[in-house]
């Protein structure tokens, strides 16, 4: 797939759109992964379960965009346990969490992408499997960008509805979010949703859409749920970026910037990878 001119290519003064989403969830951590890019502490179970099914999504949907033959549910357990193989070697401790040591992982694994196989989501086209992009933040008015930065980021899935449209899938894999609740834009999405408005223009209509892979204890559910936008969505998605890419300066001169990056408690801190320098006294503050 070609994506217009602004494709991000590397190089050159970036924000993620991870490192937004971060910065709006939890402060404090943006302050300890990517303002001082400490190693993380731990990664948790859930991160490397979602990321092994991810590593399989991949794989089928770029056979199917490619025109190959489809993997068997062999090549995507293969996939997903190399995936977890690596993570259990690598240099960060795993945090197991759920219930999940390592044979539970591979098992899991297994699990969702069995479920998966049963009735695998098979959008009319597959224009492009983890697609990189950079936009520029640019003044709707003046046509000026605003910051140096470009936002960019990777898109689960970028597919062709019938009628001509591009939709972006989000791949969601969780044990915690029940699939009617799937239907809010969360902050990803949104971005997401901002960026494929900037990336395709006015004339081709962007939707959004989560595919969800829930972990039920006794199944796992699947379901494609179309995301609604309003008119609104994507201003509010650009004054999300703005907003923290002028925080992001603030902090960057800041001569104590851990003091405008507080910590935001919530569930994500049984899997935040800085615990425990969280609660510690830092002499960089």
């Amino acid at each position: 797939m070609s994506l217009p001119a602004r494709q991000y290519l590397g190089g050159g003064l970036h924000v993620s759109a991870s490192s937004l989403r971060v910065l709006r969830e939890c402060p404090r951590q943006f302050y300890f992964q990517y303002l001082r890019g400490l190693p993380r502490e731990q990664v948790s179970s859930r991160m490397v379960l979602g990321t092994a099914v991810h590593a399989s999504l991949e794989l089928f949907y770029r056979a199917i965009m490619e025109g190959g033959e489809e993997p068997n549910i062999d090549d995507m357990v293969a996939i997903a346990h190399e995936s977890i193989d690596k993570a259990a070697k690598g240099n960060t401790p795993l945090q197991y969490e759920d219930g999940l040591g390592r044979h539970e992982l591979d098992t899991e694994a297994c699990r969702i992408i069995e479920a998966f196989m049963d009735s695998p989501y098979r959008p009319h086209k597959v224009l492009g499997v983890e697609v990189p992009f950079g936009v520029a933040v640019v003044d709707p008015q003046s046509g000026n960008a605003l910051f140096e930065e470009l936002v960019v980021g990777f898109l689960d899935l970028l597919v062709q509805d019938e009628d001509g449209s591009v939709a972006i899938v989000d791949h969601k894999v969780t044990g915690r979010l029940a699939v009617p609740k799937s239907t809010e834009l969360d902050i990803q999405l949104s971005l997401y949703g901002w960026a494929g408005d900037e990336l395709f223009g006015a004339g081709t209509p962007v939707e959004l859409r989560h595919h969800v892979l829930v972990r039920g204890k006794q199944a796992v559910r699947i379901k494609v749920v179309d995301i609604p936008r309003s008119p609104n969505d994507a201003a509010e998605a650009f004054g999300s970026v703005c907003a923290g890419l002028e925080l992001i300066s603030m902090i960057v001169e800041h001569p104590r910037p851990k003091l405008l990056l507080g910590r935001n408690r919530s569930w994500r801190c049984s899997g935040c990878a800085y615990q425990q320098r969280c609660s510690q006294p830092d002499e960089n503050a």
